[in-house]
């Protein structure tokens, strides 16, 4: 598994051009900026992106109606 801290799109796609086929790729914080990601190598690799943040599933619900 390798891990990035968001907000660095070289660093993202130099980890997708290098990591084994079948890796994960841990992706940590939250960019204020689109990040572009080479998703044609990684599906080609079968890689899994994982991302994470300080939010929890809370803070993702709908109010109720």
């Amino acid at each position: 598994m390798l891990w990035v801290v968001m907000d660095v799109d070289p660093a993202i796609n130099d980890l997708i051009r290098y990591i084994k086929p079948q890796g994960t790729i841990l992706m940590m914080g939250v960019s204020e900026y689109k990040v572009n990601i080479n998703t044609r190598d990684s599906l080609e690799k079968g890689l899994l992106l994982v991302g994470s943040s300080r939010s929890g599933r809370v803070d993702f619900k709908m109010p109720s109606k």
